[in-house]
């Protein structure tokens, strides 16, 4: 069983050495283009290091080495290749495999050739086999006890950090910025970077995480522990982490001005020193290679069009000549002598193989498994993680949408997550993680759309198209299965748009909802009443669904994915600040919000002219003073500067006084306050 495993890693391992010369040359040739091209070439070479078949193509580079393959003559008798169950039907005329084996005539001279010889000792072939085989094994155990050993040294470096928020550690252990962690990731840094470095260090960390990087990593040294006496096998491994390392350098710095990219570089040289020689190292951010990420970040230009196509026709054509093997193709004089043949024996051997012999004795193994018709389903489903949330995790502004509702369940959006409620149950039953998804408006510019459709058992599922909605990009989430796939229409043949829901803006006005908080879908139940999902503040616990006088809050703490947030997610303020800077009204209202919940980020986030420390963060938390809105006191001409007076009570001291805030719409942010409400009256001062 092992020499037999042995000898088809060995066989896999020189097709993949193949491969990767194949594209260490097309990277190469793809040498001043964007990084990802040669970051995603190497899925072709996993793919040849696990998957043991593939589909025979003219394209394919194996070609290049075995063009015919022509039959062999062995002792007298012709000894065919092995040929799909296609390929068998075409070159022996039966209705089905079994048909042959049913036209086998009982003749004193039939062999069974299932059956082979067997030989009472052990050839110098099998012995050298089995010591290979148990060297590589033994291979694979010192590498694993290693593994295991350098990771309980680092979980020892590591136990003294100290969370500064979510999955973001500080430790004096470390000497450059790294993620640990497989399901549950964490950023550790060193203490004492600046607010400048943290944003590069955590824009670096993050794109990794968003990407999936630490599971692919973690894939490719799984691999190298298997493939370790393939010398090419280590070499991809290197260059791929390289390939990871630049095209996540270039994607994080690519809005970044130059005054940024050149503290990032330095960054970079600063941490250079704390190189890892295994692949199994943690993702850092000062990995090797720092003079070529330093010269390609610096260099870096967005190549022209034409470059482009041509590096994606490249990276087509590459990915297809790698993933197929060659076409096998039995030259015609030999198709017509095994077609006149008369098939005397045949039956299956334990390789699931039909051996038939014709009556000349010549032989052919003719494969019984359709391995030309894989699962296309299974070839689609992708992985994926529930909605990540804590108990006094704040909503996103920027989106809530109910998309689905009947008197069973409901199925609702907000920027990081869709969920599933169970009205029954009175619970979540189901959620994804949109943000995973590059769903968020913060990270791609525009919301995502989601239409849900139906079976006749009310099963329901997500068509998910993140902004700009292109179906390509796309992925279908079924719900009573918690499974997310590609986007592919077929996936959903037998389902049927659901169009229950009606906008609240279209009902009449006697009808119409004002509450702003309210998502603009609504379910129409008959008798002026709606089903309607609300976010009666800004906390996420706070969320129900209402129908009528009955109310189901969503959101339980004890379903929570997170441990309780020392802040909220950097994403938050992002959308925070973009949603309530589209108008004066609006920004005032999360302002006002935000200061009674005493939240010195969310206020930092809607303001100018405030300074950020911890120190100020803790004792804006420790207030006690509450606004409520006026009135208007005046405005400029131009509209684009509005002066508010506020009621402020504090009933620790026992008082109510007047307090004025200015909010100014500046261009490329929108509506913000002018740093934090005064008693001074401005009344008759507007720039």
């Amino acid at each position: 069983m092992i020499e037999q495993l042995f000898l088809e890693i060995a066989k896999m391992s020189l097709t993949a050495g193949i491969v990767i010369l194949v594209v260490v040359s097309v990277r190469l040739l793809l040498k001043g283009m964007p990084k990802r091209f040669a970051y995603m070439l190497w899925l072709v070479v996993a793919l040849r290091l696990v998957v043991p078949f593939s589909v025979d193509a003219h394209i394919s580079v194996f070609n290049l080495f075995d063009k015919t393959a022509a039959v062999k003559q062995t002792d007298g008798h012709r000894t065919h290749p092995e040929l799909t169950i296609n390929q068998m039907k075409d070159k022996y005329p039966a209705d089905s495999v079994g048909s042959y084996a049913g036209q086998v005539q009982a003749k004193p001279h039939m062999t069974v050739l299932s059956q082979e010889p067997k030989t009472d000792t052990k050839t110098d072939t099998d012995r050298l086999l089995r010591v290979l085989s148990l060297v590589w094994i033994a291979g694979i155990l010192t590498l694993m006890s290693y593994t295991v050993w350098m990771h309980i040294m680092l979980r020892r470096r590591l136990r003294y950090s100290v969370r500064l928020h979510e999955n973001l550690y500080e430790c004096d252990m470390i000497r450059s910025p790294f993620v640990y962690g497989l399901f549950f990731p964490k950023i550790y840094i060193p203490f004492r970077l600046s607010g400048v470095q943290q944003q590069c260090v955590l824009a670096h960390e993050r794109y990794h995480l968003q990407r999936k990087d630490h599971f692919i990593k973690s894939f490719a040294y799984g691999l190298v522990i298997v493939y370790w006496f393939q010398p090419l096998v280590w070499i991809a491994c290197r260059l791929m982490c390289r390939d990871m390392e630049m095209s996540c350098d270039e994607k994080v710095t690519a809005g970044f001005t130059s005054e940024m990219r050149e503290e990032y570089s330095r960054l970079l040289l600063a941490f250079a020193s704390n190189k890892r020689q295994m692949p199994v190292s943690p993702l850092a951010f000062g990995e090797e290679n720092t003079m070529a990420r330093i010269k390609n970040i610096l260099d870096y230009r967005k190549p022209a069009k034409w470059k482009m196509i041509g590096s994606t026709m490249v990276f087509m054509l590459t990915m297809a000549a790698c993933a197929t093997d060659a076409k096998v193709e039995v030259p015609a004089t030999d198709r017509a002598e095994l077609a006149a043949d008369t098939v005397t024996d045949s039956m299956l051997d334990s390789a699931n193989k039909v051996r038939v012999k014709a009556a000349d004795g010549s032989e052919a193994v003719i494969a019984a498994t359709v391995s030309d018709k894989v699962d296309r389903q299974t070839q689609r489903l992708l992985s994926h993680q529930q909605a990540q949330w804590a108990e006094n995790s704040w909503c996103d502004l920027e989106l809530i949408s109910l998309d689905y509702a009947d008197t069973d369940k409901i199925i609702f959006h907000i920027s990081s997550g869709l969920f599933e409620y169970d009205l029954l149950q009175q619970q979540i039953t189901h959620s994804i993680d949109l943000k995973a998804l590059n769903c968020q408006e913060v990270q791609t510019g525009g919301t995502c759309k989601i239409q849900i459709y139906q079976n006749n058992q009310k099963e329901c599922m997500a068509a998910i198209l993140p902004y700009p909605y292109e179906e390509a990009d796309g992925y279908i989430y079924c719900f009573h299965t918690d499974e997310l796939y590609a986007y592919d229409t077929s996936l959903l043949e037998g389902y049927t748009v659901y169009d229950g829901l009606v906008s609240r803006f279209d009902l009449p006005e006697e009808e119409r909802m004002t509450n702003f908080r309210s998502a603009e879908n609504v379910l129409p139940l008959g008798n002026h009443t709606y089903g309607v999902l609300r976010l009666h503040s800004v906390e996420l616990a706070k969320m129900c669904y209402e129908v009528g006088e009955q109310k189901w809050m969503l959101f339980d703490k004890e379903q929570a994915t997170l441990p309780k947030l020392v802040k909220q997610d950097e994403s938050f303020y992002q959308s925070l600040a973009q949603e309530s800077g589209k108008s004066v009204a609006q920004c005032s209202l999360d302002y006002e919000a935000l200061y009674n919940l005493h939240e010195y980020d969310g206020v930092c986030a809607l303001s100018t002219e405030l300074e950020y420390s911890e120190e100020l963060r803790q004792a804006f938390s420790e207030r006690t003073d509450k606004l409520s809105y006026d009135k208007e006191i005046s405005h400029s001409e131009d509209e684009k500067s509005y002066l508010y007076r506020f009621t402020c009570t504090d009933e620790n001291e026992g008082r109510e006084y007047k307090v004025y805030l200015r909010f100014r719409y500046i261009e490329g942010q929108g509506w913000r306050a002018e740093g934090l409400p005064t008693e001074e009256s401005i009344a008759e001062w507007l720039p």
